[in-house]
């Protein structure tokens, strides 16, 4: 039976409730999605300091098992899997690795170059010291990287130092935050350095000092 004294909610006390229910999840969405934005960049900028990490850890290996390398910044050599260009650049290191269990091919090298306009750096394997296997990109994507420099120490140094040594720098972009709020969050160049006393080249080069 219908009971007329029985009160019901009138348009504007519904529509005030419909307004404060979509203020709260209005609050609650934009907190997830402040939530999912931080988060999305820290797993950006642990990926990118995890890349060049790997990169490093992975050159420094290389570089030590190396019988030979080649930065182009004096001559052109046609055994070298780089086409000269008659200037001197930094930013290209040719590794000569030989055979062994990784890698089984006879004279194995591997090539690294920085590429400005994917801010990345590519990699070529090569047989026999010059016939092309495969290439790729190391580092590309969100990574960011801005340089890639190898410098090995020049004969004096090496005269000098009766050792022969490599520097590695690469730059990238980092996300840095200064204050407590979202906006003032930067992305930021850093540099990560990397110095190699390479074993094998290190016997070939030492040099006997008369007492």
């Amino acid at each position: 039976m219908f009971n007329k004294n029985k009160k019901a909610f009138t348009l504007i006390e519904m529509l005030i409730s419909f307004l404060l229910a979509m203020s709260i999840l209005s609050v609650f969405y934009f907190m997830h999605m402040t939530y999912q934005n931080r988060l999305i960049k820290l797993i950006k900028k642990v990926k990118g300091q995890q890349a060049v990490r790997l990169f490093l850890t992975k050159l420094r290996q290389e570089l030590k098992a190396a019988t030979e390398i080649y930065v182009p910044t004096r001559q052109a050599d046609s055994s070298v899997p780089y086409e000269w260009q008659g200037d001197s650049r930094r930013d290209v290191v040719v590794l000569f690795l030989g055979r062994s269990n990784i890698h089984d091919y006879e004279g194995y090298a591997v090539k690294y170059e920085y590429i400005q306009e994917k801010k990345a750096i590519k990699y070529s394997e090569y047989k026999n010291r010059t016939e092309l296997i495969r290439q790729g990109i190391f580092l590309g994507g969100d990574t960011q990287i801005l340089a890639f420099g190898v410098y090995p120490t020049d004969l004096n140094e090496q005269i000098l130092m009766q050792k022969f040594q490599v520097h590695v720098e690469i730059g990238y972009f980092d996300i840095t935050r200064k204050g407590k709020t979202v906006e003032n969050e930067l992305m930021v160049p850093k540099v990560a350095y990397l110095s190699v006393y390479p074993r094998a080249i290190n016997t070939s080069l030492l040099i006997d000092v008369p007492q």
